[in-house]
């Protein structure tokens, strides 16, 4: 007779690939599982693989281990994190949100190329008006006024740091 492998008997716990994989599967809060992890638990495997079942044996054998970690709290905060994580998928799909994947190539469309072809189209235009007698100066001082001014200015607001 063939003897099973006991991952793949029935009710058999899984192994997780990371701790953020196990604590959305099974709702242990992930500052419990880094607990376990610095306490010294055995589930731990190499790639930060995670044993439930090697866990959730070590995790009951421990005396006051659960007292340095508020579990209500710590349930209280993975439920906001997955409330906002449906809200904005829900805002997305309404179309309410854009991903910045998306948003990013429609803004250099529809907003940057276009203004800077006006703004680069300025000096000519703008030349004999802004001094009639002598537009070559007026439209090189247009022309250095947007390189100095304008574009540094744009290329400062699209580089900053993302939240």
């Amino acid at each position: 007779m063939k003897r099973q492998n006991p991952e793949t008997q029935a009710g058999a716990l899984p192994t997780y690939e990371s701790m953020a994989q196990c604590s959305g599967a099974t709702d242990i809060p992930l500052a419990v599982l880094k607990r376990a992890k610095d306490s010294g638990c055995p589930a731990f495997l190499s790639g930060n693989r995670l044993n439930l079942r090697a866990f959730l044996g070590w995790w009951f054998t421990q005396q006051g281990i659960d007292d340095q970690v508020d579990l209500v709290e710590e349930q209280a905060k993975l439920a906001r994190q997955k409330r906002i994580k449906m809200e904005r998928e829900e805002e997305i799909a309404a179309g309410l949100l854009f991903p910045m994947a998306e948003l990013e190539p429609w803004l250099a469309e529809h907003y940057i190329a276009p203004m800077s072809a006006i703004l680069s189209a300025a000096p000519a235009s703008l030349d004999t008006r802004c001094n009639p007698a002598d537009p070559i100066l007026a439209r090189r001082t247009l022309k250095q006024w947007i390189e100095d001014t304008v574009k540094p200015a744009l290329k400062a607001e699209l580089q900053k740091p993302k939240q």
